[in-house]
């Protein structure tokens, strides 16, 4: 064979965005044999490519030699090239292998491009309407795809309401300040009435919508976006508000006192040591305050009413540390008028909290839903071995779906791709037709998910929990909050598919002698050891197919129907790497490749007895993804990371014996050929079945090809519990009457109570019948009042249900 030429000209194979998908041919040949498709290969020989991309070595396509350059870059916040030297080859046989015979190397660049301007995410316009005196806390969202930029937000023009200013992070806070009364003022002209107001001012009420433009800047690129905030003065004559309005209620008390510069949570605090805090109330009118407090206080604490000073000495607690909650509320002497409850919390740290040091960051990461978890809670004692669990208290403290905490910190398992969202299914005549791989989808010309306040609210995508540390004996136990992000990335669940071998005993007793070894894999050196999908193998199980779309068994079967017992070879143990975005080694794997002693042979070959089908591992691939279709790829980590040699592996049909630690695969694999009495390719490795592995998704409804529907949380107010004597109610009606007969009812809760969306008014002697937009208040079985609504155009600023009148549907 001649060396081979290059088609693909050296230099810049041209700018690409970040976060695209990207896919470019290398293409050279072998003058000698011009239409041999197969002549020529191709690796990365040096440098490097923009992270989240690979080199594939040339496989067969159409008989057609080409390499693919292909991935999806990661977010940068400049242009960033890459330069990298790809060697073109051709082979030749010596002593039975394939060696290099001729080869000629190109080197090329890409750049990937970035810089992204920050974006709003709030939209533009009114942000709601307040009175004077009352609180304002929103959040202006925004979002910045360049990962290292820093964003801060300013007020660029306009004015805020008076009492109320923006933070650096996009937080609008801060009380309104109550407009001056023109009516305390002294006659004259140069009093500030005078000079504030007109001279025909005809009416009592003064209100004014208040617009302002912010600055979103990440020091090199800015934008801007225009609010309004508007406020009324609460007096008798007022006209801003009408009966239908649902700001203002018939109970609602103006100009309420309030604690100045709240946070939540105080702090922690060593035991057995003086401790002071003054609660800072404020009164818009200059009224006298006194405090109150419920819950539980430290012990040793006393809440002084008349100051708001909360002093003492703080007692012993022992060895433990111990969180309290409790909740302060302001009140005017002379009258009932009283603010909100406010909720605050402080920890009190024992004697032996000094001894443990978290070591895990609070924020864990972000996941994609269908994921393996890689993540771990970690803390050190100088008193011992630390285990970890979940912190049991009131507070719903839960993990993503498919996720658990291990004793030794590691958290294990697959996220869930069943994560929340809000799909409309009606099928309308422009929708497409659906095939096997296709969710049923809405209005192609509409949207399908339903969002709410366009897509600003998310629901369970952050999970915030806390994490207990404790020992055996019982004199150390400390908690930690921590937080993960689940990312939903597919809409689909996948399969895989394993090959298990069917092993003779005294086989399977020889792989036991390995895999039992201590010697050979001790402990300390072996990755996640308590987690079922890393630590050792416990038999000859590989998987051969990843990311499958969720088929029925009956199209899988008839995928497979071509093949049949098989029998395969354990090649050399070998050793590989996985590495993070940041090209950290995570773990190593000791692993040996699986060889099909059937190779490159057609799906079909034509001999003197008829057509026969090569039961080949390459040949069942193919027919696997040409029938059932795959979501994604889905290699494991080690298979897509750069090795010490610069490749990718790619695709490997391999058994992996173990998972380690970093630096220590070496030293195993030295073990397992000093000390392993036997040859790994000496095993009968018969394969007699393939396993399809559905864990990810057993709830998935193959024949309709989606998640079942069914109704784990509704909108009611209160889930009563049917007696014997209850009426069933089996027509449509306006309004739900509970159990009259019963009075066990319990509250209908958004992961118990960390979200809410119905909030209780209690009860008054002013309740009326309104007009508009309600049809009435009415009286839950004495307990608290709701009002119920038939339209949704009061929320149709916040709430976006494309198509679908969700209230009166029919």
């Amino acid at each position: 064979m001649a060396q081979p030429t290059w088609v693909t000209d050296s230099g810049s194979l041209g700018t690409i965005p970040e976060g695209k998908f990207y896919r470019a041919i290398l293409q050279a040949y072998d003058s000698d044999s011009p239409n041999d498709a197969l002549a020529v290969k191709f690796v990365k020989l040096s440098g490097d490519l923009p992270p989240g991309m690979q080199i594939r070595e040339n496989g067969i396509i159409e008989g057609t030699p080409q390499t693919y350059v292909k991935g999806v870059p990661f977010a940068v916040s400049k242009n960033i090239t890459s330069k990298f030297s790809v060697r073109s080859y051709t082979q030749k046989i010596d002593n039975g292998s394939y060696v290099i015979d001729e080869l000629n190397d190109r080197t090329f660049t890409l750049t990937v491009t970035g810089q992204d301007e920050p974006q709003f995410i709030t939209p533009t316009g009114s942000l709601g309407q307040f009175y004077d005196g009352q609180l304002v806390n929103i959040q202006i969202e925004y979002e910045d795809d360049d990962p290292d930029d820093i964003v801060v937000m300013s007020l660029a023009n306009g004015e805020l309401p008076p009492g109320v200013t923006i933070s650096r992070s996009g937080l609008l806070y801060g009380y309104i300040d109550p407009t001056d009364d023109i009516s305390v003022a002294t006659d004259g002209w140069e009093q500030v009435p005078w000079e504030n107001y007109p001279w025909q001012f005809n009416q009592g009420t003064l209100s004014k919508n208040y617009e302002f433009t912010l600055k979103i800047t990440d020091g090199k690129t800015s934008n801007i976006r225009t609010y309004s905030i508007f406020v009324g003065l609460l007096t008798a004559d007022t006209t801003n508000f009408t009966a239908d309005n649902s700001l203002v209620r018939v109970d609602a008390v103006a100009r309420a006192p309030y604690l100045e510069n709240y946070v939540e949570d105080l702090g922690s605090f060593k035991h057995n040591n003086y401790f002071i805090y003054k609660f800072e109330g404020a009164d818009h009118v200059g009224d006298i305050l006194n405090y109150s407090y419920s819950g539980t206080l430290p012990s040793g604490l006393t809440l002084d009413s008349e100051t708001g000073f909360l002093y003492g000495e703080l007692d012993s607690i022992g060895t433990n540390v111990t969180e309290y909650t409790f909740y302060i509320t302001v009140y005017k002497k002379e009258e009932t008028t009283s603010s909100t409850t406010y909720k605050h919390r402080i920890t009190i740290n024992g004697q032996l909290n000094e001894t443990v040091n978290w070591i895990t960051d609070t924020n864990l990461g972000t996941i994609d839903n269908g994921q393996l978890s890689l993540f771990n809670i970690e803390a050190e004692s100088t008193t011992g071995v630390l285990k970890y669990k979940l912190k049991t208290s009131d507070t719903y403290n839960k993990l993503p779906d498919g996720l658990t905490l291990n004793e030794s910190g590691n958290i294990v398992g697959n996220v869930s791709y069943n994560t929340f969202r809000l799909v409309d299914r009606k099928i309308t005549t422009d929708s497409s037709s659906t095939v096997d791989t296709t969710l049923v989808r809405a209005d192609e010309n509409g949207q399908n998910q339903i969002t709410f306040d366009n897509g600003t609210t998310t629901i369970d995508k952050k999970y915030v929990f806390t994490v207990q540390a404790y020992n055996d004996a019982g004199t150390i136990s400390t908690t930690k909050q921590f937080e993960i992000t689940v990312n939903r990335k597919y809409d689909i669940p996948t399969n895989d598919i394993c090959v298990h071998g069917h092993l003779i005993q005294s086989d399977r007793d020889k792989i036991n002698l390995l895999l039992e070894d201590t010697d050979i894999f001790p402990t300390d050196s072996i990755y996640r050891s308590d987690d079922p999908y890393f630590g050792i193998a416990q038999d000859l199980t590989y998987t051969h197919l990843y990311g499958l779309s969720p088929e029925n068994l009956d199209h899988y079967t008839e995928a497979l129907a071509k093949h049949y017992d098989k029998d395969l070879i354990l090649g050399k143990i070998k050793t590989a790497v996985a590495k993070d975005s940041d090209g950290n080694v995570i773990y190593e794997v000791i692993y040996a490749e699986i060889i099909d002693d059937i190779l490159n042979i057609s799906e079909e070959v034509t001999t003197s007895v008829g057509t026969v089908y090569p039961n080949s591992l390459g040949n069942l691939r193919n027919q696997v993804i040409e029938k059932i279709g795959k979501v994604d790829e889905f290699l494991p980590r080690w298979m897509t990371s750069v090795q010490s040699d610069g490749a990718i592996l790619g695709y490997v049909p391999a058994w992996v014996i173990a998972y380690t630690k970093p630096n220590k695969s070496n030293s195993i694999l030295y073990n397992i050929n000093e000390d392993y009495i036997y040859n790994l390719n000496a095993i009968n490795f018969k394969v007699d079945r393939y396993i399809l592995n559905q864990q990810k998704t057993r709830f998935w409804n193959t024949d309709d090809q989606r998640w079942p529907t069914y109704v784990s949380t509704t909108f009611d107010i209160y889930k009563h519990l049917y007696s014997v004597d209850s009426e069933e109610i089996l027509v449509d009606s306006t309004s739900y009457t509970a159990d009259q007969f019963n009075s066990s009812s319990t509250q209908t809760t958004f992961d118990k109570k960390s979200l809410q969306f119905i909030e209780p008014r209690p009860v008054t002697t002013d309740d009326i019948n309104i007009s508009a937009n309600t049809i009435n208040i009415t009286t839950d079985g004495g307990y608290v009042d709701y009002k119920k609504y038939t339209k949704t155009s009061l929320f149709d600023n916040y709430l976006l249900f494309p198509k679908k009148d969700i209230i009166n549907s029919k």
